[in-house]
């Protein structure tokens, strides 16, 4: 702050006297205006997807900086395309298609570790044992017993590790691997973890004596200046921000800096990297008898329906549904047995979903359960509605594990659902797939939705930039046509 003043005096003149001089004005103070920061704000988590933002209007070509920016920050996909259509690019133009074409040859979709910026510097403060957290993304664990289970070479940023000792340059360390994550009924952390853990050592200039803030990283990087070790240094922090939380803002940041210091690889990575975990292996029971779901033992009824059930089993293939007056004997016959086998068991709906996952990087589950309902009772050929508006949102964080986290959650229905989860880039990229099929009506299968063959099969289109691993259940019969 700088004080600026001036003193100002009058001088009065008569013909008889002179007049006093007036006192002297108070000084007056210029205080300087504060640099204004952009608002780093919170990530949106609307746990509806109707509640999601409308789709905005993008720009059909990239013939511009402010419209590939615009493209790539909402839909990589079709940038690209855009990028494509254009007949005299420019050299950063080039640079950016030229980048795409090496990532899809990849085909890894990830943000590598961007070379030649510059080392930021932590607190430090690890001198002894206790908790420390990893400060930079890739830091070697070494010395792993190779009798432990599948391991991991590198640690990512803001790991938690317990420090048992300091030898030299390096610090002894234990990591917990999780194995198996069980989550309750509401929450982003799973309620149970079984890990195992894993004995190694890690430099120690790679430690900090409290865990990476990204709030603090990202309001570092939007106060550098504009000189090109400035613009590196927002590269970095960006980076280090986007790793600790994989969200839409600190991509976006990461995005835009990349942008300004021309860095068409990190550009394209960060446009293109999925921040919602692929899963497999996506099962549904119908109930489990017990707590503790990983232990139990899985009973498939489509293929045979035992008298008693062992003390710790989940149930899968089993349809509950009930029979109509116009159903044949044999139906009427299964639907009466089920009912009376379920009642004898004294067993009540209480479904879980199971799932693995690559836990070994920081991202999240984005699980969406959407109601199926019938959509014409009195048709002969059964065709389902999609109810993409009424779709329910849970976010799921995973803890640092192997790349097969067996993963268990309890959801709510056991009828007329379909669990998705969705592999994208953005969450709005999923909404925006979940809400494309919303469109059209489909059929069951199995499990899996398949479109319906009927009046708009010749315009269906969903995006196929996201991936989705999904579970469908048929919903109640509906015997009003009987």
């Amino acid at each position: 702050m700088r004080l600026r003043g001036w003193l100002v005096v009058v001088v009065a003149a008569s013909s008889c006297t002179e007049a006093p001089p007036p006192p002297p004005p108070p000084p007056q103070v210029v205080v300087a205006a504060p640099v204004k920061q952009a608002p780093v704000l919170p990530p949106e988590d609307p746990e509806l997807i109707a509640a999601f933002p409308d789709e905005v209007a993008l720009p059909e070509e990239a013939d511009t900086d402010a419209a590939l920016l615009k493209l790539l920050l909402a839909d990589p996909l079709k940038a690209e395309a855009a990028l494509h259509k254009l007949s005299s690019p420019t050299n950063w133009q080039v640079a950016v298609l030229a980048q795409f074409a090496i990532a899809r040859g990849e085909n890894t979709f990830e943000l590598d570790a961007e070379p030649a910026l510059p080392v930021l510097e932590t607190d430090g403060g690890v001198s002894g044992p206790g908790p420390a957290w990893t400060s930079q993304d890739a830091t070697p664990l070494l010395g792993l017993s190779k009798k432990k289970p599948p391991t991991l070479a590198t640690l990512p940023i803001d790991t938690k590790v317990e420090v048992s000792a300091i030898d030299g340059d390096d610090a002894v360390v234990s990591v917990p691997l999780a194995q198996v994550a069980i989550f309750g009924e509401e929450g982003r952390l799973p309620a149970r973890v079984t890990s195992t853990a894993l004995v190694g050592r890690v430099p120690l200039s790679r430690l900090a004596s409290k865990p990476p803030d990204p709030e603090a990283l990202m309001l570092e990087a939007l106060r550098q200046t504009e000189d090109a070790h400035a613009q590196l240094r927002a590269v970095a922090l960006w980076e280090m921000a986007w790793r600790i939380e994989r969200s839409e803002r600190t991509r976006g940041g990461l995005l835009n800096a990349a942008w300004a210091t021309r860095r068409a690889s990190t550009v394209v990575r960060a446009a293109m990297a999925r921040n919602l975990a692929p899963v497999s292996d996506l099962r549904f029971a119908w109930a489990c008898n017990t707590e503790d779901p990983s232990r139990a033992k899985w009973l498939d009824l489509t293929k045979a329906r035992p008298k008693k059930l062992p003390a710790s089993s989940c149930v899968g293939g089993l349809d509950s549904r009930v029979s109509c007056g116009n159903d044949d004997e044999a139906e009427k016959k299964k639907a009466a047995a089920t009912t009376a086998w379920l009642a004898g068991l004294g067993l009540a709906p209480k479904p879980w979903l199971r799932f693995t996952v690559d836990a070994r990087d920081p991202r999240q589950v984005f699980l969406v359960t959407t109601p199926l309902e019938v959509a014409d009772a009195c048709s002969d050929f059964e065709e389902l509605s999609f109810e993409a508006a009424s779709g329910i949102v849970r976010r799921l964080t995973l803890p640092l594990g192997t790349k097969g986290l067996v993963v268990w959650v309890p959801v709510t229905r056991h009828l007329g659902a379909e669990f998705a989860v969705p592999s994208a880039t953005t969450e709005r990229q999923a909404v925006s797939w979940l809400r494309s099929r919303g469109r059209y009506r489909w059929t069951l299968e199995k499990g899996t939705l398949e479109p319906s063959l009927g009046m708009n099969a010749t315009t269906f289109r969903v995006s196929a930039e996201v991936n989705a691993t999904t579970f469908a259940l048929p919903p109640e019969r509906d015997c009003s046509c009987d």
